[in-house]
């Protein structure tokens, strides 16, 4: 369900499978918290969360005061969280040639009772300010999908699904803010989103001991085809 891919005396970092979620549930059994703290050391405490089916790098802290370090590290944006995602249609259309990131800015609003969120052009009531950076990297005309790099400006809930989603580029496989008729047709067990990249400003890998960069392969999962 998950493997280390870096720990000290103050951090872990593993690397989490799409499926698996961070935390307990009522509908699911084991969680990555539990099993990491299980596992590696009872002390354990999520640095930030990722979306039960999305896969890629968590951080854990290993005691209350690299937790608080690294949370304040997050809103000083001195840590930098680059994802995959694979999305419907040819974004080049939308991003550019891909050379560089182009920022989106939009209104996110949160439905608890729902469930999801919804992404506004203009401000709203309650609604709160987002920045996605996208940058379209492979196009493949066959399934009519394309690879991007997504990096977070700020970090909403299903920020990343729910702002593509309202450019008109859902990611492939999301139940939640995609289409069906897509998802059938892609195959795609889970939303095929990956934290696949952290980048740590000097000052922070000087107080933990993490390296300039972490980095995860990502692995989509694909519903097998029966016969």
């Amino acid at each position: 369900m998950y493997k280390v891919l870096f720990q000290n005396e103050n951090i872990i970092a593993v690397e989490k499978e799409q499926g698996f979620p961070c935390e307990p549930s009522k509908d699911d059994g084991d969680c990555l918290i539990d099993a990491v703290k299980r596992n590696e050391d009872h002390s354990a405490e999520l640095c930030h969360r990722l979306d039960r089916n999305t896969g890629g790098i968590v951080l854990m802290a290993r005691s209350s005061g690299i937790l608080e370090l690294m949370e304040q590290a997050q809103k000083d944006k001195l840590i930098t969280k680059t994802y995959a995602a694979v999305v419907v249609g040819n974004a080049f259309t939308r991003f550019g040639d891909g050379k560089s990131f182009v920022t989106l800015k939009a209104y996110h609003f949160k439905d608890a009772k729902l469930g999801r969120v919804y992404i506004y052009d203009s401000p709203r009531k309650l609604a709160r300010p987002i920045e996605t950076r996208v940058r379209p990297v492979t196009y493949y005309p066959g399934s009519c999908t394309t690879l991007l790099e997504v990096i977070l400006g700020t970090g909403r809930t299903h920020q990343i699904r729910a702002h593509l989603a309202h450019t008109g580029f859902p990611v492939a496989g999301d139940g939640k803010y995609g289409k069906n008729t897509d998802n059938k047709r892609l195959g795609f067990r889970y939303q095929a989103l990956w934290a696949r990249k952290i980048e740590f400003d000097r000052s922070i890998c000087e107080k933990t001991g993490l390296p300039r960069v972490l980095d995860s392969t990502p692995r989509f999962e694909t519903v097998k085809k029966k016969g």
